[in-house]
């Protein structure tokens, strides 16, 4: 069975058919099961090759998170649940980042662009991540190839505005209805501050071991 997953994997990647690819910015400090039923949304509803999750490197207003090389390794493990998860390496992230922290996502975005030339780009977020994008003004050019794709909490309902249609009408802007059951990382991290158990619906225990192997979130 796994060997056919692989084989399926490489026939899509060397075949030519290429559909869209995905990228998911976030802290993922740690990465939980909310943070992957966003990527199993994402790979199903927009029929994508592979999604790059992508851990922020310095996340903004959040100076007590984990080092992002930490956080990176952790999203590493998800590739063994879906093969078309993917990172970047470490080092092309911090090189962008270091060249100007103000525009690094930006930089990866036009990066993954370039690298993925013939398919279409999917910026995955959640509701919260596109108000913020709206707010900074970081939504898509009419003339850029970026789709934004906001997953949605049922009960949480966007209200559209003029830039929100005018972005659907241009076919750069795509709303997924997400999964109602609530995940928090500070609640996950506390719990292990703690020494509670978590359990292996909410973490995968990779991660978990990875954890508790390098004793992240310990009180001080």
């Amino acid at each position: 069975m796994v060997f056919l997953r692989i084989a399926l994997f490489f026939l899509l990647i060397f075949s030519g058919f290429s559909r869209g690819v995905g990228v998911y910015f976030g802290t993922f400090d740690p990465p939980h099961a909310g943070h992957f039923q966003v990527i199993e949304i994402a790979l199903k509803s927009l029929k994508l090759d592979v999604i790059y999750v992508l851990p922020n490197v310095e996340p903004t207003n959040k100076s007590l998170a984990s080092g992002f090389l930490h956080r990176r390794r952790m999203v590493k493990k998800l590739q063994r649940k879906d093969l078309r998860i993917r990172t970047l390496d470490p080092e092309r992230m911090e090189s962008f980042y270091s060249a100007n922290p103000t525009t690094y996502i930006e930089d990866i975005l036009d990066y993954l662009k370039w690298r993925h030339s013939g398919s279409g780009l999917y910026h995955i977020c959640g509701a919260d991540s596109y108000l913020k994008m709206k707010s900074y003004q970081k939504l898509p050019s009419p003339d850029e190839n970026r789709i934004v794709a906001v997953v949605e909490r049922p009960g949480t309902i966007l209200k559209e505005d003029p830039v929100d249609q005018e972005l659907k009408t241009r076919g750069q802007l795509v709303f997924l209805k997400g999964s109602s059951t609530p995940y928090s990382s500070s609640s996950i991290r506390k719990r292990f501050s703690n020494s509670q158990l978590i359990s292996s619906d909410e973490l995968f225990p990779p991660i978990q071991k990875y954890i508790r192997l390098h004793k992240l979130y310990q009180k001080p």
